[in-house]
């Protein structure tokens, strides 16, 4: 599946499609908190592990995006372990970042990332909730780049 717009593209398997979502939409609601800009965040359904591929046309020297925050319910809150990594147009490494599984009884806050480097033409983001998590992979609720 790929969704391009702004010269931005994503790109996933058919099994494992990323959507935008209106948070109303997810566990009725009671799973994410408010997003910074849109009522919607990015969610990957699937099995585990999953991932994603967000690329660019032309190279980007940063990229942010936002964990949504996340709502505890009567039984917490889950969230797999995830990590978005950088790459450039000959495949190196340029930057990584990620957090490992999120287990709570309380409300968890939404927690912003910055991917820095020269030439980042795609992140991949990948996410495993091993079968047990609320999401495959992590879920977003903005994200943004400069050239």
């Amino acid at each position: 599946m790929v969704h391009a717009q702004r010269g931005m593209t994503i790109t996933s398997t058919p099994d494992q499609p990323v959507c935008l979502e209106t948070r109303d939409l997810l566990y009725g609601g009671a799973a994410t908190g408010p997003s910074t800009r849109i009522d919607a965040v990015f969610v990957q359904s699937g099995g585990h592990p999953c991932q994603y591929t967000v690329g660019w046309d032309s190279p980007v020297t940063e990229v942010r995006f936002t964990r949504s925050a996340l709502k505890a319910g009567p039984s917490g809150v889950t969230h797999p372990v995830w990590q978005a990594t950088a790459y450039d147009s000959a495949g190196r490494q340029v930057a990584t970042v990620g957090e490992a599984e999120i287990r709570s009884y309380s409300d968890v806050p939404s927690r912003a990332f910055t991917l820095d480097g020269s030439g980042i033409t795609h992140v991949v983001f990948w996410g495993d909730d091993r079968g047990v998590d609320g999401f495959c992979n992590v879920v977003l609720d903005s994200i943004d780049f400069a050239h």
